[in-house]
């Protein structure tokens, strides 16, 4: 009994080796695995990307640099002056005050605040478009349009409601900076 047990392992112990042997002949004959040799002469191939040799024109910017401050001014002023938060009372407004004309920071110092203690009040916008309706050198006006995300607590639950507001926002070039002059929630 002693000496089936030892062909059978045997036997077990060839078929691994053939098995083995088969294996790496046949990946030895495929190409997995295998690296270009630079003595043989291979290499590997070079990738050129299709647009390499497209030519690109150079557009025309669809606003001026003037322009473009103009917006960013009207925008960030659109989104500062529609948001606060009962938890920092008039924060947004004291963050205006250096982006605006003396006759705005007037208008904006008597802003009354109407916040209840205990109760959680709070706007969030976002300005999503805008348009220029007229500008020169020295003015400009623009409507920017927003998105209003009103959240308070009621019975202790926080309750949100999302609006679509326009604010149009004149601005006076002083010093060749755009301020805020006035705002209008339309």
């Amino acid at each position: 009994m002693d000496a089936i047990k030892r062909k059978k392992i045997i036997i077990i112990a060839l078929l691994v080796v053939i098995v083995g042997v088969a294996l790496l002949i046949a990946f030895k004959l495929t190409d997995y695995g295998q690296k270009p040799d630079d003595q043989s002469g291979g290499s590997l191939p070079e990738f050129k990307a299709p647009s390499a040799n497209l030519e690109y024109k150079e557009l025309a910017p669809l606003v001026s640099d003037d322009e473009l401050q103009a917006i960013q001014r009207a925008r960030n002023f659109a989104e500062r002056f529609g948001t606060y938060s009962s938890d920092l009372p008039g924060e947004n407004i004291n963050q205006l005050l250096s982006q605006s004309t003396d006759k705005m920071v007037s208008y904006l110092k008597k802003i009354e605040l109407d916040y209840q203690p205990g109760q959680f009040k709070g706007v969030t916008s976002k300005s999503i478009a805008q348009k220029i309706n007229n500008i020169s050198d020295t003015q400009a006006e623009i409507v920017v349009q927003t998105q209003r995300v009103e959240s308070k607590t009621v019975d202790g639950k926080l309750l949100s409601e999302t609006l679509y507001k326009d604010i149009v926002i004149n601005l006076i070039k002083s010093d060749q900076q755009w301020l805020v002059d006035a705002a209008y929630w339309q």
